[in-house]
């Protein structure tokens, strides 16, 4: 072979190699792609799996929890601590919720609604999350069951509304509704809440209501204050959701850390606060509650609940 033929057939070579590795480097991108796709799907496939282990009685109890800030990892702690501290849950099945959910006897699910404070029913698509509470023309009876829960749990108020009001706005329907809850524990310094929802829409353009929901504000501005009532501003459609019985209020509440007007302002005289808003009801309300009998049923009610005690 001459020198020229050899040096020929070195470069065909040394071409056809360089050709090799730059299409290996074209299709290299490629088949890493497709690895990590089958991987992706892969661990997809065990996700979906997990979920799909969970029946829709199990599904609905995740979501309980989920909706009171229990998250998913601290389930099993908060059975042990708040329902049964006998269940055996091993630390390394913490994250198996199918696990968890099969091991809970009806006593537990019995338990878990009454801690929460809901239907027990509705963890099986029977009745709505919440009991049905409506206290208008009724005032006695949350009277009666604010002085009951004070009792028995710390428990606070919230009175929400979407805008400022004023009773002179007879046009516009002006809502604030009351919810009240109580802590149940503390998971790594995240207090868990129970809520108690209250149906009633008082309406503030509407006279009767409008005193119904000042008188409340009225007799819980005492020195035993056994009923604390903030008041906190939302939107429209959180509106919507806190009035609705199969909805929690708890991520709305907890987003809404700061005051932002007091219920008392509506209740109180010039010479009790300051900051005293539409002052020439205040009178009208004094007389409301001594007409209605708050104040004595009330008084009552503390003198029964002191004997037990």
């Amino acid at each position: 072979m001459s020198i020229l033929s050899t040096f020929t057939f070195v470069k065909d070579f040394l071409t056809s190699i360089k050709t090799v590795k730059d299409l290996a480097k074209k299709e290299k991108p490629t088949l890493v792609n497709e690895n990590s796709t089958v991987i992706n799907n892969f661990h997809n496939s065990i996700e979906n799996a997990t979920e799909k282990t969970l029946n829709r009685f199990q599904s609905q109890l995740k979501e309980l929890f989920n909706i009171h800030s229990v998250e998913d990892n601290l389930i099993a702690e908060f059975l042990k601590k708040c329902i049964d501290n006998n269940l055996i849950i091993p630390p390394s099945k913490y994250s198996d919720l199918e696990y968890i959910f099969d091991n809970l006897t009806d006593a537990h699910i019995t338990k878990i609604a009454e801690i929460f404070g809901i239907n027990k029913g509705w963890l099986f698509d029977k009745e709505h999350l919440y009991p049905y509470r409506n206290y208008y023309k009724n005032v006695h009876s949350f009277i009666d069951f604010v002085i009951n829960k004070s009792f028995e749990e710390n428990i606070s108020g919230f009175a929400v509304r979407s805008d400022d009001f004023n009773f002179l706005e007879k046009e516009r329907h002006q809502q604030l509704y009351i919810i009240l809850r109580s802590p149940i524990t503390d998971l790594y310094k995240n207090t868990i809440y129970r809520y108690y929802h209250i149906d009633t829409d008082w309406k503030w353009d509407y006279w009767r209501s409008r005193y119904q929901v000042k008188s409340i504000f009225r007799l819980f501005e005492t020195p035993n204050n056994y009923l604390n009532i903030d008041g906190k501003t939302l939107t429209d459609n959180e509106i919507e959701i806190i009035s609705d019985r199969n909805s929690c209020p708890d991520k709305i509440i907890r987003n809404k850390i700061m005051n932002t007007w007091y219920p008392y302002d509506y209740s109180t005289k010039p010479n009790e606060n300051v900051n005293a808003l539409e002052l020439e009801e205040i009178e009208k309300i004094i007389n409301y509650i001594e007409e209605q009998g708050y104040n004595n049923y009330l008084e009552k009610l503390l003198v029964t609940r002191y004997k037990k005690t």
